[in-house]
């Protein structure tokens, strides 16, 4: 891919700041970033982690608990799956970003807090299909990452936006 990157013309500032950016990360190897539902005519040039709010609690004498133990899954959050299905191109897609995000949330608890069984981690893994140091990244890229890591920008250079002597270069001359 680089190479026809190239051949096209691609600047390689470009190129780098492609292969720094935590997009491909997000959307390919996680699978958690989703682009708007396609009906929208936009092409994805955008991609958004699904929101995991608060979920349903309820009040018994005086302390507030979840419904279903410490965490439930995310199906049952605040907005409903449906309705984010229908913005982000389907609830099997929604589904899965949130299980990942709700296997990321058990897994800080029982690193930090220690409340939380080991095997009910494992079985959030298993559903989440990921391991552990990839939780361990996404904590860090999601929360210690520095600015120039979250929001990588290519080089904004006249000379190294593209090449007009490239044959196949966008913009090219005849």
């Amino acid at each position: 891919m680089i190479a026809a990157a190239r051949h096209s013309g691609v600047a390689p500032g470009v190129l780098e700041a492609a292969r720094r950016s935590p997009t491909f990360t997000f959307v390919k190897r996680w699978e958690m970033a989703l682009p708007l539902h396609p009906e929208w005519r936009t092409l994805p040039n955008v991609f958004y982690v699904p929101p995991l709010l608060p979920l349903f609690a309820t009040r018994e004498s005086g302390a507030a608990r979840t419904a279903e133990g410490l965490f439930t899954s995310g199906e049952r959050g605040r907005i409903p799956l449906s309705y984010l299905g229908r913005l982000f191109g389907g609830e099997a897609g929604v589904a899965a970003a949130l299980r990942k995000l709700v296997a990321l949330r058990l897994w800080r608890r029982a690193e930090t807090v220690g409340d939380v069984a080991s095997d009910e981690v494992a079985d959030a893994l298993g559903a989440a299909r990921l391991r552990r140091e990839d939780l361990a990244a996404l904590h860090r890229l999601t929360t210690f990452a520095t600015l120039e890591e979250r929001v990588v920008l290519p080089p904004a250079l006249r000379g190294e936006a593209f090449d007009p002597a490239t044959p196949n270069a966008v913009g090219a001359l005849p």
